[in-house]
């Protein structure tokens, strides 16, 4: 399966490397900045559309996908809704 890894930047100076199981991402989250919660839910978007490609194409489902639907979940939970998500780099694997 293809892979795309994005470099976030958070407004706190955090930073992580995010790598998501599809290209389906990149009809959603492009080189830009998010309120934390406009980019979960672009990003949630991603992750339904990918799971459904997995399902489509092979019969089951995606485990990266949920990997990553509770990392979000978490960040939804943990961080400050006041928090700008930074997108820093896109690449496509």
């Amino acid at each position: 399966m293809p892979l795309v890894s994005i470099l976030i930047e958070f407004s706190n100076g955090a930073k992580e490397n995010i790598y998501y199981p599809s290209t389906a991402v990149l009809n959603y989250i492009k080189k830009n900045e998010y309120t934390l919660n406009e980019f979960l839910e672009l990003a949630n978007k991603s992750l339904e559309e990918a799971q459904r490609r997995v399902k489509e194409k092979y019969g089951f489902e995606c485990i990266g996908c949920y990997f990553l639907k509770d990392k979000f979940r978490r960040w939804s939970e943990n961080l400050n809704a006041d928090i700008i998500v930074s997108i820093k780099k896109i690449k496509k694997w």
